[in-house]
């Protein structure tokens, strides 16, 4: 479970901002590492920590989060499309409360896809 004090925030965002490495080297995405960890569970100062965190990391983090775009986890998807709009100041057409896979969900995605792919750099 996340910590709620600001040395455990502050924690986080130094190991995830330094580059989580796994064993075997492999390097380990914290956008996914930080989001995955939410649940219809988590508490909404849990969830704004996790959002906050990765918004700091910029626009670095957002190819990450199109893959949660289709998390089955609602909090996921709310917290990723959110962080997608803080940081390009688009709405994209995504609803995080209809399915991932709904035919308006794809066609926001692939939007978003494109939007990303066309920042300037």
């Amino acid at each position: 479970r996340w910590g709620s004090s600001a040395v455990a925030t502050s924690f986080a965002v130094l190991f995830l901002t330094r580059g989580l490495r796994a064993r075997g080297g492999e390097t380990l995405d914290p956008v996914g590492f930080l989001l995955g960890k939410l649940d219809p569970q988590s508490r909404e100062f849990e969830i704004e920590a996790a959002v906050d965190t990765v918004c700091k990391m910029g626009r670095a983090a957002l190819p990450a989060l199109l893959p949660l775009l289709e998390s089955e986890e609602r909090v996921v998807r709310k917290a990723a499309v959110s962080i997608l709009r803080r940081l390009v100041k688009e709405r994209g057409g995504y609803d995080p409360e209809e399915s991932p896979r709904s035919l308006e969900n794809q066609r926001a995605i692939a939007r978003w896809k494109e939007i990303i792919d066309h920042l300037p750099s």
